[in-house]
């Protein structure tokens, strides 16, 4: 038996093919972001000169105008603290 065009194709052609609906294996993300966090640059670059003392370690954090940051917990932090980025 020919197989038959699929956007054609009967269901009862669907179903001979292979299992179609719940019983179908399930087709990964394709390309989709399942996560609520928003996508980060691989890299920023402060238009400023950036810093704070962090309150839990006593840490001073410090970026100079115009350093290119890489890092993507250091790019969290810089956009979460709203830094000056060119």
């Amino acid at each position: 038996m020919a197989k038959a065009n699929p956007k054609t194709a009967s269901i009862e052609d669907l179903k001979q093919d292979g299992a179609q609906g719940e019983d179908a294996p399930k087709q990964p993300n394709k390309g989709k972001v399942k996560s609520d966090e928003p996508l980060l640059p691989t890299s920023i670059t402060l238009s400023a000169p950036h810093g704070f003392i962090d309150e839990d370690t006593g840490e001073h954090r410090y970026w100079h105008a115009g350093m290119e940051v890489t890092d993507p917990e250091e790019i969290k932090l810089l956009i979460d603290r709203q830094a000056p980025l060119e």
